[in-house]
């Protein structure tokens, strides 16, 4: 299908990437452009990121794959879930189910050949690590965190900021990895550059406002009323290069409501980073110059925030069990050198979230080596999930944590307590 419609300012964009002689082009994205197997196409609504889509046309799973698993028979969902450990057999070095804390809070156990985490890189290591299965001492270790660099602006002409999807938008990648050109700051990797030119509401602008400016008061009213439809915003995805120094474990005194460690992270922006963001900065500054910007502010290069949305690491991944906790495929050693846990997967993102982007060829790769060792092997395979939405009208409970998905787990393992769908 087509890519989709571009805001506004992604027009001013484009033209001025290809004028300093970029090579902006549509940012791929999981959003139907077009009506698409009865889902209906996108409606620019403009309330997009962060948003189930109301009229389906964004590929997340509830409307992509729960129904149609659903409907096979062999797919089970047990939401308002809590899995809190992995369950191993009597060696210790299999993976064989995991308990969790129904929506009663009952303790429940499913047990099924294959062990999907998919609760993302930072609940995935706190479920591990509370699991007591360290990998080895990697699990948690070498936590990368992207730093958006912001760079907000006016422009002249109306942007109109509250439609359409963020991701209706252009990207360059001349800059991004190993493409960094040569410098005297000592960057080693770049970054796409990514225009962000609609989706954005009030109250995020209202956390986003130049130096100077009230956050109250007549004066803020009226720089909202004057300026809000003439906002843009540029951003790039420099990483925290892989660091003992950055890593998640378990806190030791903070608790959840079901006595659950909480995660702890610890992170900090090296001089690298600055320096990388700095060095982005200056290619958004020349394409904001390019399109007319008339003023325009800046995060700083070492900002407050240590988490994002983006978090990779805490699995390292590797052939050898004493020095990873995943092989090339994203299945898990389990931390015992020499044996390594059967059809245990950490995918290295969710499998799918609230689709706004592209694919995953990492996690591709792995969903493809799954299904070869489980058409080999046989029995179900149990999906731990930090959400999931069976259907567009159900109620999420935020504090349930992880999920359990359970298609075709019976004919390989054997399952203890009430069946909850």
């Amino acid at each position: 299908m087509p890519p989709l419609r571009q805001g506004v300012a992604d027009l001013g964009f484009v033209a001025a990437c290809k004028k300093l002689g970029y090579h902006p082009y549509p940012i791929p994205a999981a959003i139907a452009s077009v009506d698409y197997q009865g889902r209906s196409a996108c409606v620019y609504c403009g309330f997009c990121h962060g948003f189930p889509c109301h009229v389906g046309a964004k590929s997340s799973t509830h409307v992509t794959c729960i129904a149609r698993g659903l409907a096979t028979g062999n797919l089970e969902i047990r939401p308002f879930a809590r899995v809190f450990r992995v369950n191993r057999d009597e060696t210790g070095r299999r993976v064989v189910g995991v308990s969790y804390f129904d929506a009663d809070g009952n303790v429940q156990e499913i047990e099924a050949p294959t062990v999907i985490l998919a609760a993302y890189a930072l609940e995935n290591a706190r479920l591990l690590l509370a699991s007591e299965i360290d990998g080895g001492g990697q699990v948690g270790q070498n936590l990368m965190v992207h730093n958006r660099g912001w760079y907000t602006a006016l422009l002249p002409e109306p942007t109109n900021p509250f439609m359409g999807p963020l991701v209706g938008a252009s990207v360059i990648d001349d800059v991004a990895s190993e493409l960094v050109p040569d410098n005297d700051e000592g960057v080693l990797w770049g970054s796409p550059v990514t225009s962000w030119p609609g989706d954005t509401q009030p109250i995020e602008v209202a956390h986003n406002l130049p130096a100077g400016l009230p956050r109250w008061g007549k004066e803020y009213k009226d720089w909202l009323r004057q300026n809000y439809r003439r906002l843009y915003k540029t951003y790039s995805q420099t990483a925290t290069f892989p660091s003992k120094r950055y890593y998640c474990d378990l806190d030791p005194k903070v608790k959840d409501k079901f006595g659950q460690p909480a995660l702890r992270l610890t992170h900090d922006w090296a001089d690298h980073d600055r320096k990388a963001v700095e060095f982005m900065m200056k290619i958004k500054r020349a394409i904001g110059q390019e399109m007319g910007v008339i003023q325009a502010w800046e995060d700083p290069p070492t900002p407050p925030y240590h988490v994002t949305t983006h978090d990779v690491g805490t699995h390292r991944m590797g052939l050898d069990p004493a020095l990873s906790v995943v092989d090339p495929f994203g299945e898990a050693h389990c931390g015992y050198p020499g044996r390594p846990s059967r059809r245990t997967y950490l995918p290295t993102i969710r499998r799918r979230p609230l689709a706004r982007g592209g694919c995953s060829i990492p996690s591709a790769s792995a969903a493809d080596h799954s299904i070869r060792r489980r058409t080999a092997f046989g029995g179900g395979v149990l999906v731990v999930s930090s959400h999931i939405r069976s259907l567009p009208a159900r109620k999420t409970n935020r504090d349930a944590g992880s999920s359990c998905e359970a298609p075709g787990w019976r004919p390989g393992g054997e399952h203890r307590g009430p069946s909850r769908a």
